[in-house]
């Protein structure tokens, strides 16, 4: 039972290192700003997810009505975001499964990313600790019976909120996950706006 508890208390004591360490870097978190166009920043994060869902067979698909859109701030960071979504949606998905990319301009000019997964789906605390930095147990790891722990979902919700914009997750047991990045509407503009 002793060693039960000294391995609960090693466990938090990690834990809180890592929420130390995500609060220190979501604090020093800089935005190279810049035009990039959106269009490469999603190429590049399906290139960078193709390694990964190749292994297993899953099968990314895109959808995008947004193809002359440039998007102001950190392209570099913004690639990472998706990346991260896509990792998150191809390891909870079934070996030769699907995984879906739409991409839309809203009415009210924000763009949205969803990354759709057909999993297992998560419960409203399980979604809270997704979003929250977290250790794995070393029996987890790399498996989809714990696809959420780490600190890649977090540090890509604080790259997104310093965009202004947010990470938002919604999911329900044995229905999969859709993660979504909202991009607002200040750092949005078309190719023609931003010539002028």
């Amino acid at each position: 039972m002793n060693n039960v508890i000294e391995e609960a208390c090693n466990i938090n004591s990690q834990l809180t290192d890592v929420h130390r360490k995500i609060n220190e870097l979501s604090s020093l978190l800089t935005i190279n700003e810049s035009y990039t166009p959106l269009k490469s920043i999603l190429t590049k994060t399906l290139e960078s997810a193709k390694g990964i869902s190749e292994e297993r067979s899953i099968t990314v698909t895109s959808t995008t009505s947004c193809n002359n859109l440039l998007i102001a701030g950190d392209g570099s960071a913004i690639v990472t975001v998706i990346h991260e979504l896509l990792q998150n949606a191809i390891s909870a998905s079934p070996d030769g499964g699907r995984v879906q990319m739409e991409t839309v301009k809203q009415p009210d000019c924000m763009v949205t990313i969803s990354v759709s997964d057909y999993g297992a789906g998560m419960e409203p605390e399980q979604i809270a600790e997704f979003l929250s930095p977290s250790i794995q147990c070393e029996e987890n790891v790399g498996t989809r019976d714990n696809n959420w722990g780490g600190v890649g979902i977090p540090l890509a919700k604080a790259i997104a909120e310093a965009h202004g914009g947010a990470l938002e997750i919604r999911s329900m047991p044995g229905s999969g996950t859709i993660a979504m990045l909202v991009i607002p509407s200040d750092r949005v503009l078309t190719e023609n706006e931003e010539a002028a």
